[in-house]
């Protein structure tokens, strides 16, 4: 049996993560940042609830105006009838630098008024042009 055998069997045999039902990102303007954010931090996953309604949701950078911050990802329930989108960065065609901040939306893509309930980490300031 190769590595690669081996590697997908020990994977398989793990706890599954419970992930947020997920969707696309509408067409939405955003946040205009200066530069994107730094690479993802590593997140220690807790221990899986036994409430069977939670869902992991991983950490993210978030922008706050002035500077990236990371926030731990955090075990959550998922609204009903909804679906999750991460964040993500938009370049318009004249170069500018969007960031649409992750959250929670209606199956018709419209999104919901909620705080993801996750919570912020010490980090290091990712402020200034990486």
């Amino acid at each position: 049996m190769g590595i690669c055998a081996i590697a997908v069997a020990v994977a398989a045999c793990g706890p599954t993560i419970p992930a947020p039902k997920t969707g696309p990102i509408p067409k939405e303007e955003g946040v205009l940042v200066p530069f994107p954010p730094p690479a993802a931090q590593i997140d220690d996953i807790v221990a899986i609830p036994e409430d069977p309604t939670k869902v992991w949701i991983d950490g993210q950078w978030t922008w706050n105006g002035t500077e990236w911050s990371w926030q731990r990802g955090s075990w959550t329930t998922p609204p009903a009838d909804a679906y999750y989108t991460h964040w993500t960065t938009r370049r318009r065609e004249d170069g500018e630098l969007y960031f649409i901040r992750a959250g929670w939306r209606r199956a018709d893509g419209s999104r919901l008024d909620l705080d993801l309930d996750l919570t912020p980490a010490c980090s290091p300031k990712a402020s200034g042009a990486p």
